[in-house]
């Protein structure tokens, strides 16, 4: 199942996605393929993201009242920032300007967290941001730091990870340490709003997969937090 067939199936119309290694990524994946879907789609921040290429959008909105001129939104994706940063980032817009268009389009699809380019992550009090009109959370995710030691050239904020995790820093990362930093009340779903969904990424191979599933089946009871598990598909 793609997590489009979730948006669909839960009627997700906010999406906030959040977590590491990846998020932008699949947020364009699912913008693409909603657009293909004839819907109008908007792609925006909470935090920073790259400006895409040009060939990911149809339109691009960066200024303050760019956005609110989009009053009839037309099929294909839009992106929206606040403007650009010295990296060459798009900030977020105007939060009010924001939630207004999301009321406008077919779907919203949010970068709401940021990792610094790390494969992991643990959240800081004000992490992740999410907005409050957000009607699905799919938290990105991937396994293939286990059994590795924990590096900060990994994970972004390692001393809040290892605390959370309840790791020393000599210790390899465990699948059960993975599970806490999913379902703790201060891991993964801590902000979130709407529907969960756990979106297991960089899934390589056949092994990858079945490596994935094994974890899902044998942690079904903790991960029953989430609403909905999704493996990336080929």
């Amino acid at each position: 199942m793609m997590v489009t067939d979730i948006l669909e199936a839960t009627g997700g119309g906010v999406v906030s996605v959040i977590g590491a290694g990846g998020k932008t990524t699949l947020m364009f994946k699912m913008a693409t393929e909603l657009a293909s879907q004839g819907k109008s789609v908007l792609v925006s921040t909470t935090t920073k993201i790259f400006v895409p290429r040009a060939n990911q959008y149809g339109t691009l909105c960066i200024g303050a009242g760019m956005l609110d001129a989009v009053t009839r939104p037309s099929a294909g994706v839009c992106v929206a920032g606040g403007g650009v940063n010295h990296r060459g980032k798009l900030t977020p817009p105007n939060a009010g300007e924001l939630q207004r268009a999301a009321a406008r389009f077919d779907v919203t699809l949010l970068e709401a967290d940021g990792a610094r380019e790390r494969r992991l992550k643990a959240w800081a009090d004000h992490e992740p941001s999410i907005p409050p009109y957000t009607t699905v959370t799919v938290v990105v995710f991937n396994l293939g730091l286990t059994g590795r030691l924990p590096h900060e050239d990994d994970i972004h904020r390692l001393p809040l990870f290892l605390r959370l995790c309840q790791l020393a820093p000599d210790e390899p990362i465990t699948h059960r340490a993975l599970v806490t930093l999913l379902t703790a009340p201060n891991g993964a779903l801590k902000n979130a709003r709407g529907k969960r969904v756990l979106y297991i990424n960089h899934l390589r191979d056949n092994a990858d997969r079945h490596a994935a599933s094994d974890f899902a089946e044998k942690f079904a009871a903790e991960l029953s937090c989430f609403d909905h598990i999704v493996t990336e598909q080929k």
